[in-house]
């Protein structure tokens, strides 16, 4: 297993900068993909819900100036609701 990560680590170091972004997207669509596959089939509702941090352009004493039209951070939360229960053991690792 360390092996495999040391080899993995190498690879990623090699890489470009560009490779390295769509190596990047490439996992995290992997992980949303694999999140979905689990939990979508036996859901009968869901629920999405986006946060967003948005950008503040300067601090007054009176509180931060925020930036309606840029954000720094976003949080996607997604609910599931069953129809029956689902094993745990069978779900993401």
């Amino acid at each position: 297993m360390v092996d495999n990560m040391e080899k993995d680590v190498k690879e990623v170091t090699e890489m470009s900068k560009e490779d390295k972004v769509l190596a990047w997207e490439n996992w995290v669509r992997s992980q949303v993909n694999a999140v979905l596959d689990v939990f979508l089939s036996p859901s009968k509702e869901a629920y999405i819900n986006i946060e967003y941090k948005r950008l503040v352009n300067e601090v007054l004493e009176s509180g931060p100036v925020l930036d309606d039209s840029k954000v720094t951070e976003a949080r996607i939360k997604i609910d599931f609701v069953f129809e029956e229960p689902i094993d745990r053991n069978k779900s993401i690792e």
